[in-house]
């Protein structure tokens, strides 16, 4: 089937994979995108607030009505997405998130493969050991296909219950980026990217995270912010999970004012900031494996009573003071900061190496991998898709119904466009309330 491939894809914080996914697709797949919270906030509405506290919630046996009532509202907006815009595929960063457990079996109906290309990379051994059984146990794997960036990745699903044949190590799309041959710019000042962080990034329980990273924090950073006297800018990338506003306040305050010290915009690219920067600091994130990647020097801040209590627990960057420098005290950083050691050679051989074991394959290829696993799952599928009489049902409805889901679809757009709360089921939008469209609306509810 070489066909244009046709991908409904759920957006959770994974835009760069999709990018990437899109830009190496070209005319072979159509896309479209429906954010997560189309779904995360009618399950919000159904289950109680314990759900959102881990994967054991959302099992319990008492939930089993809300889980029944929101399956049926996930059939509604399968079927309404699907006479929309009828899709081959649905792609997933994960399946293991709660809100959206109900749709593998619903687009089976159709005789759609759900595929999980998953987003995140990174496995240390405390989640290898602690999560993955939580995982088999609570959220096992219920979709089609998966692809993941590194066998370290597929090792952990294999732990969490997943068939092996089901995993495909392919690379992580967004980082095929590093292999593009890129022109460097003639350079003024040094660059410095600081990779800030969660105060209470990776800490499990609530003592812990009151115990938190901050004196870490804010040492590393009135080590860089003082640094008037030295020949570099600071560059602050805020981590997506921190509260802007707060941080962009502190930070103003802690800065003084220096205009060799600014905060990176709220949807700066973490890759183009790397392979911008000259050197990067930074704690607990995948992004130092990328520094590793992209050549850049690096000094991971190591230090405190609380980093010596949970080092154990965390990415053990510590260990691999051959790859990065390990400071050790912000008087250690202030002195790396003077004039950090560029990288050679043999270092970088080494790196690449160290970041392929942990996050797959870096030679630009990914994006394309993850792809021919795409269309190979849909091809597979052909055959049910054909002889789905859901399906069927469908294509039909569709033809009488396209003018009013077209009419629906110009009213969402109004409503994005004016920041409105968007209808939430079929029928409450006031284009399928008008009288001239019950015939039609009778059609959709006989499908819902």
């Amino acid at each position: 089937m070489g066909e244009r491939i046709r991908i409904l894809a759920l957006d959770h914080f994974s835009g760069q994979d999709r990018e990437a996914l899109v830009a190496a697709g070209g005319d072979g797949f159509a896309w479209r995108t429906i954010p997560y919270w189309r779904f995360r906030d009618p399950a919000n509405e159904i289950f109680p607030p314990e759900v959102k506290e881990g994967l054991e919630s959302w099992a319990r046996p008492e939930l089993a009505e809300h889980r029944r009532t929101f399956h049926a509202w996930c059939r509604r907006t399968i079927t309404r997405l699907y006479l929309e815009w009828p899709f081959d595929v649905l792609l997933l960063p994960s399946d293991s998130f709660y809100y959206v457990r109900a749709l593998p079996e619903l687009c089976h109906e159709l005789g759609i493969p759900v595929f999980v290309a998953q987003k995140e990379t990174t496995i240390t051994d405390y989640s290898m050991a602690e999560h993955a059984p939580q995982v088999h146990a609570f959220a096992p794997f219920i979709s089609d296909r998966m692809t993941v960036c590194s066998e370290r990745h597929k090792r952990f699903w294999v732990e969490a219950g997943t068939e092996p044949t089901a995993i495909e190590v392919t690379g992580q799309p967004r980082f095929d980026v590093y292999a593009q041959p890129r022109s460097q710019p003639a350079r003024g000042r040094r660059t410095v990217l600081f990779l800030s962080y969660e105060p209470d990034a990776y800490l499990l329980e609530t003592a812990d995270r009151e115990i938190g990273w901050l004196d870490l924090q804010d040492e590393t950073e009135r080590v860089l912010y003082s640094s008037n006297d030295h020949a570099f800018d600071v560059v602050v990338k805020l981590h997506p999970l921190q509260n802007r506003a707060a941080e962009a306040a502190a930070f103003e305050m802690k800065a003084g004012g220096n205009p060799r010290i600014r905060l990176a915009p709220e949807d700066a690219d973490t890759r183009e900031l790397i392979l911008e920067a000259d050197a990067v600091v930074g704690f607990q994130t995948t992004a130092l494996y990328e520094a590793m990647a992209a050549g850049k020097p690096i000094a991971y801040t190591a230090w405190g009573a609380s980093y010596e209590r949970f080092a154990p627990l965390l990415i053990p960057f510590d260990q691999r003071d051959d790859l990065l420098q390990v400071v050790r005290s912000g008087e250690e950083l202030a002195s790396w900061l003077r004039e950090p050691p560029s990288v050679d050679a043999a270092q970088h051989v080494r790196r690449l190496t160290f970041v392929e074991e942990m996050l797959g394959p870096f030679d630009g290829k990914a994006s394309t991998r993850t792809l021919q696993a795409i269309r190979s799952e849909t091809e597979k599928w052909s055959s049910r898709a054909a002889t789905s009489p859901r399906r069927r049902m469908l294509g039909r409805v569709r033809l009488i119904a396209r003018p009013m889901l077209m009419a629906a679809a110009a009213v969402q757009l109004a409503a994005v466009r004016v920041g409105a709360t968007l209808p939430g089921r079929v029928g409450k939008s006031a284009a399928f309330r008008a009288p001239h469209h019950t015939e039609r609306l009778a059609a959709l509810r006989r499908a819902g």
